[in-house]
């Protein structure tokens, strides 16, 4: 398992376009890809799951991979995040 924290700015979070982009790079990853706030977390595969995390702004969460594929998974998608959000 692969863990990774990441913190938005203030004004960022996964909205429509963000959340599709990351969605559909995750989607191509065997190993499960869950994004984790708090108590709460996402399918990273799924859209529409991310963007129920749009408390995000301005604080830490955590990027969690596990699987087959985790190490190649973590590094393109953690690349993606901060290409996305210029983190």
């Amino acid at each position: 398992m692969k863990t990774r924290v990441f913190q938005f700015a203030e004004k960022e979070f996964f909205h429509a376009r963000p959340a599709g982009q990351f969605a559909f790079s995750a989607a191509k990853y065997q190993s499960m890809v869950m994004i984790f706030f708090g108590e709460e977390f996402a399918d990273a595969k799924r859209a529409i799951s991310l963007m129920r995390l749009s408390r995000l702004r301005g604080k830490p969460f955590e990027l969690v991979i596990d699987g087959s594929d985790e190490e190649k998974a973590m590094e393109e998608l953690s690349a993606l995040l901060c290409q996305i959000f210029e983190n």
